[in-house]
Parts: C-alpha cells; sequence; structure tokens
C-alpha cells in the first residue's frame, strides 16, 4: 500500500512539473537590484533548454539585435511580433535548426532575453546568439 500511495505522489508531482514549455517564463518576475539576475547575467536552464539572460537594452533596440543577429547566423526570420512589453523573433535555418527568442521589457532601459534552439536547445548556440546581440548594443 505504501508503494501505491508512493508511485501516486511521485506522478502527481510528475505532471505538476511538466506545464508547458511555452509558458514558464511568462510568469512575470520582477527582479531586485542587486540579486544575481542583475544586468549582463545569463543562465542556462537545461531542463527547459532555454538560456535566459537580463540585459541593458530597450526592448526596441534588443528586437532589432536580435534580428539582425540571426540574419547574421544565416537565419531566415520567419515570424516577429512586438508590443510594448513583449517581442519575439522566430528564425528557421539550416537542417530545420530552429531558434525562438523572446523578449520582454522590465524597464525602459532594462529587458529580459530567453533564447531556445530546436525543441530540446543547443546552449552553445544560444550563447554565441546572445553574444551577437550584445555586440549590436
Amino acid at each position: 500500500m505504501k508503494k501505491f500511495f508512493a508511485l501516486i505522489l511521485g506522478m502527481s508531482l510528475l505532471i505538476l512539473n511538466s506545464g508547458c514549455r511555452e509558458y514558464h517564463h511568462h510568469i512575470y518576475h520582477q527582479y531586485p537590484e542587486g540579486s544575481h539576475y542583475e544586468s549582463g547575467h545569463s543562465h542556462y536552464s537545461a531542463s527547459f533548454g532555454e538560456l535566459q539572460s537580463i540585459e541593458k537594452i530597450s526592448l526596441n533596440r534588443a528586437w532589432s539585435a536580435a534580428t539582425d543577429a540571426m540574419l547574421e547566423l544565416g537565419f531566415i526570420i520567419v515570424k516577429r511580433q512586438k508590443n510594448v512589453y513583449f517581442a519575439s523573433v522566430f528564425a528557421k535555418g539550416i537542417g530545420d535548426r530552429s531558434v525562438k527568442i523572446d523578449l520582454k521589457k522590465q524597464d525602459e532601459e532594462l529587458t529580459e532575453i530567453w533564447i531556445r534552439v530546436d525543441r530540446l536547445g543547443d546552449e552553445s548556440l544560444s550563447r554565441l546568439i546572445l553574444d551577437k546581440i550584445r555586440a549590436r548594443t
């Protein structure tokens, strides 16, 4: 009976933790000044296959830089969207490689950047894309 309850508990935790990847980073975090999420720091989440960074750049400049970075790397821009608070760039490359860059305005000169390569993620290409974005700011 204990094994049955442990199995049910384990399955419940697995289901609760397996939410839709698309929305996990759209929870509206506000990072306090002085935290490890300050501008210029990046973090790769292997479980979600995404690179996250907060950059000292306006949303408009980040959106333009993300587009230019993808073009420089030989990707074709498939879709671009932007509003006052959010922007995204979706691009396709050789061998059906796909990149999605989500941008979220934190304030006038601070933007949160999320980069996901393919379905499973690619940390090295994600970091290269972030470096290309930073070089344009």
